[in-house]
């Protein structure tokens, strides 16, 4: 239901878009979904093939790190769950 006008209000809330900036939206909005069906990469697609999981512990470039790391509060229940399945 509309807000009936009223009489002490002259000016509008909010003032009109400027001109083109509704064509300037849709544009953007076109040359968004282009990526996202990956048009304008020349694979064919957004993002390579995810990953396989894999453990932040296991990988070789935090191995320098996890000594000092396991020592902290936060990892302390990750330290203990290692050291439960290496034994």
């Amino acid at each position: 239901m509309p807000i009936p006008a009223s009489p002490a209000t002259s000016a509008k809330i909010s003032p009109p878009l400027p001109q083109g900036c509704a064509k300037r939206g849709l544009q953007w909005n076109a040359s968004v979904d282009a990526s996202v069906a990956g048009k304008d990469y020349p694979e064919g697609w957004v993002l390579a093939k995810d990953p396989s999981t894999q453990s932040w512990m296991s990988g070789p470039e935090y191995q320098p790190y996890l000594k000092e790391w396991l020592l902290r509060p936060e990892y302390n229940a990750t330290a203990t769950t290692k050291s439960n399945k290496s034994e």
